[in-house]
């Protein structure tokens, strides 16, 4: 199953503008007249646009709605040991067992509610309780192509964010505590978060295109 759309169904989900412009240049596209019927695939998005553009052209792909929300999970998951609110990780094993059938989508419902509370509760995990509730809520919209898309890049940015917090006050315990040294740190995690993040979603695209069942 090759994954791939032509520019027109690209341009009406309204990538930011200077990203729409990239594509197109690293299509060899005229910028100003470029030829939509062009087939662009979503692996070439993810290599030249990065992974949000990616995840945003999944809107493309109304098909892909199920394994973007196995992958929004594997975000969720990969900071649930910063989850300190047992309702964000309650939501994270829903979301697992909606996905595999064996939960309603009245169970995700009240899954999502109890994540989105535990973000009111949890100030200082706010990352963290967001990631889990955008996480369960991808899980249970993931038949609406309007919603699901939003979801799985909220959770992705969640996760990335919360990663980066959490690294930045454990390893500036011991060290001078200077914003450039926070921001040296907040980089490198968000980075390293992301590789793992860009790593997944190939894998996603791997298991697709050559037919499996992706989930983890």
């Amino acid at each position: 199953m090759k994954l791939e759309t032509s520019l027109e169904d690209l341009e009406s989900i309204d990538l930011p503008h200077y990203n729409w412009m990239k594509l197109l240049e690293c299509l060899g596209q005229d910028l100003d007249n470029p030829d939509l019927s062009v087939k662009v695939s979503l692996r070439f998005i993810l290599e030249n646009n990065g992974l949000d553009d990616a995840i945003l052209s999944l809107r493309a792909f109304p098909e892909l709605a199920k394994p973007a929300a196995w992958f929004a999970l594997f975000c969720a998951e990969n900071v649930r040991y910063l989850m300190k609110d047992e309702r964000s990780t309650k939501a994270l094993d829903v979301a697992r067992r909606h996905l595999l059938g064996d939960a309603t989508r009245q169970e995700a419902q009240e899954a999502a509610t109890g994540a989105f509370l535990a973000t009111y509760k949890r100030v200082k995990n706010l990352g963290a309780a967001s990631t889990a509730y955008s996480a369960v809520r991808t899980a249970w919209f993931y038949t609406s192509r309007d919603l699901w898309c939003e979801e799985v890049l909220s959770t992705a940015r969640w996760a990335r964010g919360e990663a980066n917090n959490a690294q930045a006050a454990q390893k500036t315990q011991d060290i001078i505590k200077t914003q450039y040294v926070i921001y040296k740190i907040q980089k490198k995690v968000s980075e390293a978060e992301r590789t793992a993040q860009e790593a997944e979603f190939k894998r996603m695209l791997d298991c697709i295109e050559s037919g499996q069942e992706y989930k983890i």
